[in-house]
């Protein structure tokens, strides 16, 4: 019935709205050019709308048309216009709460973010990464102690590689935790939070994880212990000893927290009797094993010639006695495969496989898809009219008013009809209910609701709805939405809460 109630009003403004099509046409051929390289969605929109809008100038040519086929073709358009308008509402509402979150943490001005948002897109387009997984992944950068600047560009392209490289770009994997996890990894081995670094770590990770069962997930349980293995033992090392085990089907968090035994009774134990005692069966005092002056290798070394001299079935009592039992297994593990914690270190320094993971993991036809997407979402976001916010303050102010829930449809219908014929922006609806859409002025609109309602007789709800927005409207129009929009601009100037609250 709504849209019923609507064509009545067009039939009597046929005239208007040929005008209001004409004078659209060039400015419409502008945006259809600029979203021919858009995937399809972007592109049957707008080729929709443009083959419409050019029947009906061609329609307003020939006086003798039909007035069913300009409904036809007015209907077209609307659709056309609908779903471009209704996904520019969905893009840009996505990447707000995306975004908002990003400017929240950098603590940046609007312009900033503006500038920031265009760097993740470009970045996220690029690695073919969904572009809120980026800003995601870009905000825990911030909170992690990067630079705005950085956390939308190098940073950002630098973990998104690392994470590609992984394997651990899916839709299931919190890549922001392992950037988290990262970043933690850098401050605890001293190093600069800077996107060569995280970018050299993350290489180094992805030779292991080609070579061994490590995982980049196992940086996370390994960072925690940061705090003890980062003063004592060099990154290549912690990573080849956290390799060397969960390679021997520890779990990764065992592996590390067997680790931080390790190097806490290697470093913190010269007082304690039993573990000097212990080391003394094995010829060795504190100091040969503490990690000042030789390396973890060198450690093994040095226990397993030790051990050469114990009898083997006092062996495992001896190492649980400086150990404990938590970190005897795997200190045994690391002992009797001296060899490959050796190897471990010695991949980290062929880095050269991770330029091609990242190519092969950011081509193909989903990354392809990915990156149209990317491409499609941020052409259409610029149709973004907030006509959807407009509509709810519109929706509210008539619910303030107490308008009859059936006329209150009928109208929000005529709001929407309206704006989905136009294509250009809420002030449209909003001029044509104060006022018509061509020379209306906010003075006159008794008289114009008055001659809406005239053009609205055989269709009584219409023209009752019309009656009851002329006490609204006469309150609202002087401040209404209309006059503080820069057509030049795609969004008003003053927010529609405000506006239609007046």
């Amino acid at each position: 019935m709504a849209s019923e109630k609507v064509e009545v009003v067009f039939a009597a403004n046929d005239g208007e709205i040929i005008k209001s099509y004409q004078k659209q046409n060039a400015a419409l051929e502008k945006n259809i050019r600029k979203l021919q390289e858009a995937s399809d969605k972007s592109k049957s929109s707008t080729r929709e709308q443009k083959s419409g809008i050019d029947a009906v100038t061609v329609a307003a040519g020939a006086m003798g048309v039909a007035y069913t086929g300009v409904i036809a073709v007015v209907s077209r358009v609307t659709e056309a216009n609908r779903k471009l308008i209704e996904q520019a509402h969905q893009v840009e509402a996505a990447y707000d709460a995306a975004f908002r979150k990003f400017q929240v943490q950098g603590n940046l001005s609007q312009l900033q973010l503006d500038t920031a948002q265009k760097g993740i897109v470009a970045v996220a387009q690029n690695r073919a990464v969904p572009v809120d997984k980026a800003a995601e992944i870009a905000t825990q950068l911030v909170s992690s102690g990067f630079s705005a600047d950085q956390a939308s560009g190098s940073a950002l392209d630098s973990a998104l590689q690392v994470l590609l490289a992984n394997n651990a770009s899916g839709s299931g994997v919190d890549g922001a935790g392992l950037v988290q996890a990262l970043a933690k990894f850098l401050e605890a081995n001293g190093l600069d939070k800077n996107s060569g670094n995280l970018l050299q770590v993350g290489k180094q990770v992805q030779s292991l994880f080609q070579g061994t069962e490590l995982q980049l997930t196992d940086l996370v349980p390994l960072a925690k212990q940061g705090g003890v293995l980062g003063p004592n033992l060099p990154l290549d090392q912690q990573l080849a000893a956290q390799s060397t085990l969960v390679t021997a089907s520890t779990s990764p968090d065992q592996a590390s927290e067997a680790l931080k035994q390790i190097i806490l009774k290697l470093t913190a134990q010269k007082d304690n009797q039993t573990v000097v005692s212990n080391l003394a069966k094995l010829g060795l005092n504190p100091d040969d094993v503490d990690l000042k002056g030789e390396s973890f290798n060198d450690v093994l070394t040095r226990f397993r010639g030790g051990l050469a001299g114990v009898a083997e079935k006092d062996q495992s009592n001896v190492l649980k006695n400086i150990f404990g039992d938590s970190a005897l297994a795997p200190f045994q593990i690391l002992l009797n495969q001296q060899k490959t914690f050796n190897d471990n270190i010695a991949l980290q320094q062929n880095t050269s496989g991770f330029d091609r993971a990242v190519k092969i993991a950011s081509s193909g036809r989903n990354a392809a898809t990915q990156r149209l997407q990317t491409e499609e979402d941020s052409l259409v976001s610029e149709y973004d009219d907030q006509s959807d916010l407009y509509r709810q303050a519109f929706s509210n102010r008539l619910l303030k008013a107490k308008t009859p829930p059936v006329l209150r449809d009928a109208i929000l219908s005529g709001f929407d009809s309206l704006n989905y014929l136009y294509g250009t922006g809420p002030q449209q609806p909003l001029e044509f209910l104060s006022g018509g859409p061509l020379n209306r002025r906010s003075g006159e609109v008794g008289l114009a609701i008055e001659s809406d309602v005239q053009q609205a007789k055989g269709n009584e709800n219409l023209a009752m709805g019309l009656r009851l927005l002329e006490g609204i409207l006469k309150a609202t129009v002087e401040n209404n939405p209309v006059n503080s929009v820069d057509t030049n601009r795609k969004r008003p100037t003053t927010p529609p809460s405000k506006a239609l609250s007046r």
